[in-house]
């Protein structure tokens, strides 16, 4: 969604300007599903982004959560009016993500796009904000909405091939918008993943790999290549790419399906777990949500909870971070 990511910086950049901070994030929800659709954020580290899955599945528990869906048009609210700072600190989103990440106070612009969908731009702190910075962000705020005004303007004219890309990823499908010079116009999530695990040790941007770009000139300046998919392989399994469709003069969408490795599961089994909470942490390792994992699984997102509340108790740790790195330690030792 690349129109959704550009307001995204624009946002962060001019609330930079404004005061310090330990983190700004501007994300779209969606309501209705209690999901983070897009993000971005001052801060691209590791440890950040282990830790975002952990944001999704407790942002249910999120104190400015009722307010938002209530969020008509513009609406500025803080953590700390919600509850105390003892409150906030015993909830499991504090002890998942936010301790994680130095975060002890936060203040949200809201702005509704029409529910589900809502836009908040979070400014995050590891001290409390004062009352004239909150001043600030409130005089703020109006320019923030007359800003995605013009951006909402802007995405319904340039068409709704955004959310196709959604919908191919309902379908396990991964889904590439080129140019034929092997620029990534978009892509869906999948599309990103099956780049980052079947091209791995380098950050490709929007570019695609040399590869992949070779393979699509060929194609697109032959007609008979186009029905030759490009296969490649990896210990996670094999993905084949094809070319779908002429978008543009210059554009195309390239479809991407992946068929996993099967993976032995008894060293898991081994450390005392049942065969389904084996199939669930192992699925958990690819840093899926509980929602995400139980629609691979075909189970509901309670049964993955409760079932990974279990895998911790068993594994003796007290975070899924924890457990999953305690089963992918397990899966790569051989002989445990």
């Amino acid at each position: 969604m690349a129109e959704v990511d550009d307001f995204h910086q624009h946002a962060i950049g001019a609330v930079k300007m404004l005061m310090s901070h330990t983190l700004i994030s501007s994300e779209l929800h969606d309501l209705s599903l209690m999901q983070l659709v897009s993000s971005a954020q001052t801060r691209e580290d590791d440890e950040f982004q282990s830790r975002m899955p952990d944001f999704a599945d407790h942002l249910h528990e999120h104190p400015c959560v009722e307010a938002a869906l209530n969020t008509r048009s513009l609406n500025i609210m803080g953590v700390l009016d919600k509850m105390s700072s003892r409150d906030f600190e015993k909830l499991g989103l504090y002890n998942e993500f936010y301790r994680y990440v130095d975060i002890r106070d936060q203040i949200i612009i809201a702005r509704s796009q029409g529910f589900p969908s809502l836009l908040a731009l979070a400014i995050s702190r590891d001290k409390q904000f004062s009352p004239s910075e909150r001043q600030m962000l409130e005089l703020f705020a109006p320019s923030l909405a007359n800003a995605h005004t013009t951006w909402q303007a802007i995405r319904r004219a340039k068409g709704h091939h955004a959310w196709a890309l959604g919908a191919l990823e309902h379908l396990n499908c991964g889904a590439l918008h080129v140019s034929t010079d092997g620029r990534i116009l978009d892509q869906n999530p999948l599309a990103k993943r099956l780049i980052e695990d079947y091209w791995p040790g380098r950050n490709y941007g929007d570019r695609l790999p040399q590869a992949l770009h070779a393979w699509l000139k060929v194609s697109t300046q032959d007609p008979l290549n186009k029905r030759h998919p490009l296969v490649r392989q990896s210990p996670a399994g094999t993905v084949s790419f094809r070319l779908a469709q002429d978008i543009a003069s210059d554009d195309w969408l390239i479809l991407g399906r992946e068929n996993p490795a099967v993976t032995d599961l008894t060293p898991l089994l081994e450390l005392g777990l049942t065969e389904k909470q084996a199939e669930v942490i192992n699925v958990a390792r690819h840093g899926l949500t509980y929602s995400q994992i139980a629609e691979q699984l075909g189970k509901s997102a309670g049964t993955v909870r409760k079932q990974m509340e279990q895998i911790m108790a068993k594994l003796d740790v007290h975070d899924k971070a924890a457990a999953v790195a305690k089963a992918t330690q397990a899966l790569n030792t051989p002989g445990l």
